[in-house]
């Protein structure tokens, strides 16, 4: 991955959108990552936050602010990424609460993450051929 950020045209910098495109190149560490940042992300919004905030706040506020909270916590993705997240978060939030488990979340998660890792590939590859 890139150490410093690199600049875009218009200004914008995107270290962190170029930094999971150069991991592309390395399957196993991206998978490593995949998989690391899904059972922690999962377990700890679909897990111990939203379960906290049900017992205090009831579940349609828990599942809400846990996934504003998710969303949050992708903000140096941008924010069209903060919006998309927290609307993937509610229904990872909401499909935790009707299974009674996380782990369909955190396979969802992963799922979703097989998805970027196959639109990164493709992007990738387009790239290189023209």
């Amino acid at each position: 991955m890139r150490a410093q950020a690199a600049h875009r045209p218009g200004g914008r910098v995107g270290s962190v959108v170029d930094g999971v495109a150069d991991v592309v190149r390395r399957p196993v560490l991206w998978w490593s990552l995949a998989v690391a940042s899904a059972v922690t992300e999962e377990l700890i919004f679909r897990g111990m936050l939203l379960v906290s905030l049900a017992s205090a706040w009831g579940v349609l506020a828990a599942v809400a602010l846990s996934a504003v909270l998710f969303g949050l916590h992708h903000i140096s993705f941008g924010a069209p990424s903060v919006v998309s997240k927290t609307v993937g978060g509610i229904f990872l939030g909401v499909q935790t609460v009707v299974c009674g488990s996380v782990v369909p979340a955190i396979a969802t998660h992963l799922m979703f993450q097989a998805l970027v890792f196959r639109r990164l590939r493709r992007r990738r590859t387009a790239h290189h051929v023209g």
